[in-house]
C-alpha cells in the first residue's frame, strides 16, 4: 500500500498507515510530490509507471525496467551536467576539444565507456574531465567484461530495488528515506 501528497512538500503533514504506524519507505520526487509506500516497488511504482504490475516472480522483468529507467534517468543528468558546464564556462561548444568531450560525455549510458591509455589498455584511467561523468553500473563488471569507471563518476545503480532508490537519492534525482536499512538485493 501507498500514499501519494501531491501537496508540494510534506508542509508538516506526516500520513500514518490505518494502524498507526509510519510507512517504511519515503520517496520525494522532482515535482514536490511525496510517496509514502510500503515497500521498494511501491516507490518505484511512483517512477517508472507500471512497475508493481510487472509479474513479482519476474524479477528480470523488473531488472530491466530499472536499467531502462536508470540509463534514461543517467542521460538527462548528464546533459544537465553538460548545460551547467556551459552556462558557467567550463565548457564551451564552439571549441573542438570541448565538443568532442561533449559528444564523448552524451554517449549511450547503456554502453560501457573504457577510459584507458595507450600505455595501460583495458585498464580504466581515471576520470578528471571539467565535467563528472554519470554512469549505469549494470553496464560495467562484473555485470559486463568492462572493469567500472574510475575517478569523478557517479553511478545510477538499478541492480536491486533499494540501490537504485539510493543511487537515484545520491545523484539528486530524488530524496528517499527508508526505516529499515537495505537486507539484501531485492527483485
Amino acid at each position: 500500500m501507498k500514499y501519494v501528497n501531491h501537496h508540494h512538500g510534506c508542509s508538516g503533514f506526516v500520513p500514518t498507515r490505518a494502524d498507526g504506524s509510519e510507512w517504511a519507505h519515503l520517496l520525494v520526487l522532482n515535482n514536490g510530490a511525496v510517496v509514502h509506500a510500503d515497500t521498494e516497488t511501491e516507490a518505484l511504482e511512483s517512477l517508472i509507471p507500471g512497475y508493481a504490475t510487472l509479474t513479482r516472480n519476474d524479477v528480470d522483468a523488473r531488472r530491466r525496467a530499472r536499467i531502462g529507467h536508470a540509463e534514461r534517468m543517467a542521460a538527462a543528468v548528464q546533459q544537465r551536467r553538460i548545460d551547467t558546464a556551459i552556462s558557467d564556462g567550463r565548457l564551451n561548444p564552439a571549441d573542438p576539444d570541448d565538443a568532442l568531450l561533449i559528444s564523448i560525455l552524451q554517449l549511450p549510458k547503456s554502453e560501457p565507456m573504457l577510459l584507458a591509455s595507450p600505455e595501460s589498455p583495458g585498464v580504466q584511467t581515471p576520470w578528471e574531465g571539467p565535467v563528472g561523468l554519470i554512469l549505469v553500473s549494470t553496464s560495467y563488471a562484473p555485470h559486463t567484461d568492462t572493469p567500472p569507471a574510475i575517478g569523478r563518476v557517479s553511478w545510477l545503480d538499478p541492480d536491486d530495488e533499494r540501490a537504485y532508490l539510493e543511487s537515484l537519492r545520491d545523484v539528486g534525482l530524488s530524496t528517499y528515506w527508508a526505516a529499515q536499512p537495505a537486507t539484501g538485493a531485492a527483485g
